[in-house]
């Protein structure tokens, strides 16, 4: 049981705030659009699984779903993460949306062990981010 009017504000905005608020304040900005890309370094598995699902939860999620730019991602975790076929099937979700997966590669991982999920050298990153400049003109 509730009060009636215990959901009396829910209807309209604070008064100190205007409607989708955080949403202008984004508007006029000037940036070059064909110049924009988004870099997810070390990308996780719930991650990555977040961007495929469509699931706007954090600042980096929200940031890369509302953008039209590039998006790039180098991911970082233990093998058995990224082998299993659920994050296979997000990565290849991203991939036929446009993104960019920059390994990972075989090397020593946060566990000690050598296997394939550590994150490409930055080099790799760099030289991938130039080339998506480039090709944008």
């Amino acid at each position: 049981m509730r009060h009636p009017d215990a959901a009396a504000g829910a209807e309209r905005p604070p008064r100190d705030r205007e409607p989708l608020g955080h949403r202008a304040r984004g508007r006029g900005a000037r940036h070059e659009p064909s110049r924009s890309r988004h870099l997810v370094r070390g990308a996780r598995c719930d991650l990555i699984t977040r961007l495929a699902l469509g699931l706007a939860d954090d600042a980096v999620t929200t940031t890369a779903l509302a953008s039209r730019s590039p998006l790039l991602l180098a991911p970082a975790m233990e093998a058995a993460m990224w082998e299993h076929p659920a994050t296979q099937a997000s990565v290849a979700t991203l991939v036929a949306r446009g993104a960019r997966v920059l390994g990972p590669v075989r090397g020593r991982l946060a566990s000690g062990r050598e296997d394939t999920g550590r994150m490409v050298d930055c080099t790799v990153i760099v030289d991938a981010v130039e080339e998506t400049l480039g090709a944008a003109g």
